[in-house]
């Protein structure tokens, strides 16, 4: 609900609320140390995640919480597995198109 209220412009806002999203799952599964350990290894995925938010749709974002949230809420384990699978799975879809509009940000080394 909180996401809904970020403008669109305000991308840094919205990543905050979007951190705190990933974090309150991993806390409330019982996995508070796997969450330290992602942190501390995630600057990378937080800067693609940075550079594609204007590219992705911050509505398709936050409906895709609303699918994990909603599953979690049912009692749903398998909805909210796939939920979150197909989530996560949307840097991945969007990274080439990032990389090839934003190249100053990637060394192309692979």
């Amino acid at each position: 609900a909180r996401q809904k209220q970020v403008p669109h412009d305000d991308r840094a806002a919205f990543l905050r609320l979007d951190e705190l999203f990933h974090h309150t799952l991993a806390t409330a599964a019982g996995r508070a140390y796997a969450w330290s350990v992602i942190e501390s290894v995630k600057a990378q995925m937080d800067r693609v995640r940075f550079l594609s938010v204007d590219d992705l749709q911050i509505g398709r974002l936050i409906e895709q919480h609303e699918r994990i949230v909603d599953a979690i809420a049912a009692g749903d384990v398998g909805g909210a597995e796939q939920a979150l699978r197909m989530h996560l799975r949307e840097i991945l879809k969007s990274l080439p198109e990032i990389a090839r509009s934003r190249e100053e940000f990637f060394d192309g080394t692979g």
